[in-house]
C-alpha cells in the first residue's frame, strides 16, 4: 500500500531503518540481519518513489533514502526531518495549469499600474489598501511571477507586469465588446437573418426591402437564398430559414404569415398579335387563346387566376404548363403560338418580340399578392426586427 502523505512515508522509513545504538552507530550483527534491513530499506525506497511519482509537482528535498544510499547505510542525519513544500510556485510549474484568474485582480493590476501606488489604486477602486495588495500578491503566486517592483516611493511594473497589464486592458475591452454585442442581439439590432424568396418574387421590390433593412440595421447580417416555394416551406419548417417570401398565398405553410406588396398581372403577347396595340386587355378577349405557363413559381397561382377569370360551367380556358423557366415561356410567346400572363415586374425584361399589356375586367386591374411566412416558435430577435420593418414599409395584414 502506498502512503499518501509525506509524514506517513517518513514514518515508514524510520521504522524500516536499523535503530542506532547509544553512540549513533548501526548495530548489524550478521549477514542475514544486514540482508533483512537492506530488503526493508529497498521496500521503503520503492514506496517513497511511488509517493514521489504521485506528488511530482511538489519540490521535495532530498529524501532520507537517498542519504542512506549515499552513506552506505551507515547512518543518516536528522532522522526526524520531514520533506518541505516550496514557498512559491515555479513559473514552469504554473505554465499549463488550469487557473481561475479573478477579474478583480486584473483590474487591481491595471489600477496600480496607472496610479503607481497601491494606496491610490485602492482608493480609486473603493478598496482597502491591504485588500488590493492581497489580490495582487495572490495573482503573483498563481502565475509564479512578480508583477511589480515595490519601493517606499510606490510601485512600478516589471516587464512581466507590463505584459500582464497590456493583456488585461485588451481583455476588458473585449469583454465590453462582448456585452455590447449581446445587448444588440437581444434588441434585434445585430445577428443573422436567413431569408428565402421564391423564383417568381420581384427582385426589384425585394432589393428595395433588403437595402432599407441593411441601412437601418447595419449590425445585422443577411443570408439570402432563392428556391422554389415548396422547397422554401420545407426548409422553413426545419429551421434552416427564418422567413420565406413567396408569390401568391403560402398554402403549404401552417404557421403565421402576412401579405406584403402586390403586383398587377399583365398579358404577354407577340408583337404580331392583334391585341399587342391595345393599351389594356380585357380578360374576355383572351377566352379563345392558348395560355402557356411555367410549372415553376408563380405558375400555379397564375393558373388559378386564369381559371377564376375565364372558366364557366362546362367550359374553361386552354392552359398548357411546361417545366421550363419563365424566360423560355416568353421566348415561345415571341414565336406567336401562345399568350401568357406574368407579374408586372417582368415588364422590365427586354424581349423585342413581346408586348406586355395590363389585364382588366369590370372590377379593374388584376393583382397577385406576395406573402412572408415564418414559424411561430422562432425567437430570433433579428427576425422580429425584419418583420417589423416589413409591416412599417408595406402596411401588410397578418394572415392566419
Amino acid at each position: 500500500m502506498i502512503t499518501t502523505s509525506a509524514q506517513g512515508s517518513s514514518h515508514a522509513l524510520r521504522m524500516a531503518a536499523p535503530q542506532p545504538d547509544a553512540k549513533g552507530s548501526l548495530a548489524i550483527r550478521s549477514e542475514a540481519e544486514f540482508s533483512a534491513h537492506l530488503c526493508s530499506i529497498v521496500r521503503c525506497r520503492r514506496r517513497w518513489e511511488a509517493f514521489h511519482q504521485r506528488w511530482r509537482p511538489l519540490r521535495l528535498q532530498k529524501c532520507m533514502l537517498v542519504e542512506i544510499s549515499e552513506r552506505g547505510f551507515a547512518h543518516y542525519e536528522s532522522p526526524t526531518r520531514e520533506p518541505t513544500l516550496p514557498c512559491s510556485i515555479d513559473p514552469q510549474q504554473a505554465h499549463g495549469r488550469n487557473m481561475n484568474l479573478d477579474l478583480s485582480s486584473l483590474r487591481s493590476v491595471i489600477a496600480a499600474a496607472e496610479h503607481g501606488s497601491f494606496r491610490q489604486a485602492a482608493t480609486a477602486l473603493n478598496l482597502k489598501q491591504s485588500a488590493l495588495s492581497r489580490r495582487i500578491r495572490h495573482l503573483e503566486e498563481q502565475i509564479g511571477v512578480s508583477l511589480f517592483e515595490r519601493s517606499s516611493g510606490g510601485v512600478r511594473l516589471t516587464p512581466a507586469g507590463e505584459s500582464m497589464a497590456h493583456a488585461s486592458r485588451r481583455l476588458f475591452a473585449e469583454i465590453d465588446d462582448m456585452v455590447a454585442a449581446s445587448r444588440l442581439v437581444d434588441r434585434g439590432e445585430a445577428g443573422v437573418v436567413k431569408i428565402g424568396f421564391g423564383l417568381g418574387v420581384s427582385t426589384s421590390k425585394l432589393r428595395t426591402v433588403l437595402a432599407e433593412y441593411i441601412k437601418t440595421f447595419p449590425g445585422i447580417r443577411l443570408n439570402v437564398t432563392e428556391q422554389s416555394r415548396s422547397r422554401l416551406i420545407t426548409v422553413l419548417g426545419s429551421g434552416e430559414l427564418d422567413v420565406a417570401i413567396v408569390a401568391g398565398q403560402a398554402r403549404q405553410h401552417n404557421g403565421p404569415s402576412m401579405s406584403l406588396w402586390s403586383e398587377r398581372i399583365v398579358a404577354a403577347v407577340s408583337i404580331r398579335h392583334p391585341l399587342s396595340t391595345s393599351d389594356a386587355i380585357d380578360w374576355s378577349e383572351l377566352k379563345d387563346e392558348t395560355f402557356l405557363l411555367s410549372q415553376r413559381d408563380p405558375g400555379s397561382d397564375l393558373r388559378n387566376i386564369i381559371l377564376k377569370k375565364l372558366s364557366s360551367p362546362g367550359d374553361g380556358p386552354n392552359i398548357e404548363t411546361w417545366d421550363v423557366s419563365n424566360e423560355n415561356v416568353l421566348g415561345m410567346v415571341e414565336a406567336g403560338l401562345h399568350v401568357s400572363v406574368h407579374c408586372e415586374s417582368w415588364t422590365s425584361l427586354a424581349y423585342t418580340g413581346v408586348r406586355f399589356r395590363e389585364l382588366r375586367d369590370a372590377s379593374g386591374p388584376s393583382h397577385i399578392t406576395f406573402t412572408a411566412c415564418w414559424e411561430e416558435h422562432n425567437r430570433n430577435p433579428a427576425l422580429a426586427r425584419f418583420l417589423e420593418t416589413l409591416r412599417q414599409t408595406h402596411h401588410p395584414t397578418t394572415l392566419t
